[in-house]
């Protein structure tokens, strides 16, 4: 990520701004433990890499259904 900040590092303060926002998060690291209690964000929306534009765009479509849905 640019200027040397991570995604959940730049997801934590944005998530406590915004309590309600999804975060969509793509990592090598396990899902696990990136979803562990001390991150904060125990609900988001993971995608492993590597991975294909098809899988990323099929997530934010799913998530956007779900958006409608609320």
């Amino acid at each position: 990520m640019a200027h040397g900040i991570g995604g959940l590092e730049l997801a934590r303060p944005v998530r406590s701004q915004y309590p309600a926002i999804r975060v969509v998060l793509t990592s090598g690291y396990s899902a696990a433990l990136l979803r562990d209690e001390k991150s904060g964000l125990r609900d988001l929306i993971f995608v492993q890499k590597p991975y294909r534009l098809a899988d990323l765009a099929k997530t934010l479509r799913a998530e956007g259904h779900h958006l409608r849905r609320r």
